[in-house]
């Protein structure tokens, strides 16, 4: 595979130009530690909305404290806002930004594996993250656009959308999507829903120590993940899952 692709260099006028939101600031920046300490420090200077964009992360972070490989050709984003609900909610908020806003920019479909990642034919495509900052939020979105080489322990469950330098157009669209969402919560929880790829679906579940498998039986109104485990019905808000099998 070739992974030479010519990439358009990042234009903070441009992103800010489609976004079309005067009162968000937009930083762009070829690489940087992490968009999310970027955004952090936007807030903590008076930003009252902003969106940081990069090509490159060096020191991307995932949940629970892991690394977030963010090599260059994917778009890494980060939002910071007032929080309007938890951090659960603001999550699938995102999740269906993402995934509309990727279908609305190529074209592509994706499924949302709970709580915050995007799958494309089997594979992560995205991944979510969102951290509190006092009383607004900090969403962190990386879409992995153009095939790069990827280390040996990702390439059995990482993909790429295939799609060509979006990024600009991209990060506008999940940006104005998650900013100024156009419907109600409830809607989007339903789309949500829709999009899931584990409802239904026998899953390895680990909360904190705890690993156990358990059906996924439901998506709640908070959007907390209901299964039916050994030790009967649970609510999940927080912890891992994944399919026993292949994403569809």
């Amino acid at each position: 595979m070739c992974y030479a692709v010519f990439m358009e260099k990042l234009d903070e006028n441009c992103i800010a130009a489609r976004l079309a939101l005067p009162e968000v600031a937009v930083r762009a920046y070829e690489t940087l530690p992490s968009t999310n300490d970027a955004c952090r420090a936007l807030l903590e200077a008076g930003a009252g909305e902003c969106l940081v964009v990069a090509a490159r992360q060096s020191g991307g972070r995932g949940r629970r404290g892991r690394s977030f490989f963010s090599p260059e050709g994917g778009l890494y984003m980060s939002l910071g806002f007032p929080a309007r609900a938890d951090a659960l909610a603001v999550t699938c908020l995102a999740a269906v930004a993402a995934a509309e806003a990727i279908e609305a920019v190529t074209g592509i479909s994706c499924g949302i594996k709970w709580v915050n990642d995007l799958y494309l034919r089997g594979k992560k495509v995205c991944g979510i993250l969102a951290e509190a900052a006092g009383e607004r939020v900090i969403v962190g979105i990386g879409v992995n656009l153009i095939p790069a080489p990827l280390p040996p322990e990702l390439e059995n469950t990482v993909g790429f959308l295939d799609c060509g330098d979006v990024r600009q157009a991209l990060a506008a669209e999940i940006a104005r999507r998650i900013l100024r969402p156009e419907r109600p919560p409830q809607e989007t929880l339903e789309e949500y829903r829709r999009r899931s790829l584990v409802l239904g679906k026998t899953l390895e579940c680990t909360v904190g120590e705890r690993t156990f498998s358990a059906k996924a039986l439901k998506i709640a109104d908070d959007g907390a993940l209901v299964v039916s485990s050994p030790d009967g019905e649970e609510t999940l808000r927080w912890g891992e899952v994944s399919i026993r099998g292949d994403f569809k």
